[in-house]
């Protein structure tokens, strides 16, 4: 899966979290693909949920043809994707990669999860109590509080088992707690907290 968002004009200014092998998410950053990504172009179009696969995206630049042989060639085929809420300065979308079709009602709860999840990492980049922490550090210890083993983090985010222990013992280290558990509950408290802020409407 993959959550984006960034400013309306595409500009390299974004947020780009996925579950796909990282190797995918360096070449689709490097290479600069967001700037012609497909899905983007669909966004301005749609406000609902849809499927897509390459034969959905009609008359392809060079670039993004090229984009989609890439993405084939790692393993994405095909996707479903939530268009986030439209906020004043910013877009994105939620796409669940080669994933059959969903029933609406399942789609309408992810559609909501995909929303929740962009407010609380709004707050998170926001946040003074993790700037003291490297971004692959927020990246394990946003894996590590979903509950995921070292190994499956491992695997998540494309580094060693000893690379994640030792991020795991830096962000132990910084945030001043004794064990990954309280980490995590340190880091759910705050998410919590920061999220409650922003969701609250002030009265009138």
């Amino acid at each position: 899966l993959a959550i984006f968002f960034g400013k309306k004009e595409i500009t390299e200014s974004f947020y780009f979290y996925s579950t796909c092998p990282l190797k995918w998410e360096t070449h689709y950053k490097k290479n600069k693909y967001y700037l012609a990504d497909p899905i983007f172009n669909s966004l301005q179009k749609v406000a609902m949920p849809f499927e897509w696969d390459i034969k959905s995206f009609k008359d392809l630049f060079p670039f993004q043809q090229e984009l989609m042989k890439h993405a084939n060639d790692f393993g994405i085929k095909s996707g479903i994707t939530i268009p986030l809420l439209p906020r004043p300065t910013f877009h994105g979308f939620f796409t669940i990669f080669n994933q059959a079709s969903l029933h609406p009602d399942v789609m309408y709860t992810l559609s909501l999860a995909a929303n929740v999840c962009t407010e609380k990492i709004i707050g998170i980049k926001k946040s003074k109590f993790l700037e003291k922490l490297t971004k692959r550090e927020r990246e394990v210890l946003a894996q590590k509080s979903q509950g995921l083993t070292v190994k499956q983090i491992s695997y998540n985010l494309d580094i060693s088992p000893p690379s994640i222990a030792f991020h795991l013992m830096n962000i132990r280290k910084k945030l001043g707690v004794q064990t990954s558990e309280q980490a995590v509950s340190k880091f759910l408290i705050h998410v919590n907290h920061s999220s409650s802020k922003i969701l609250t409407v002030p009265s009138a």
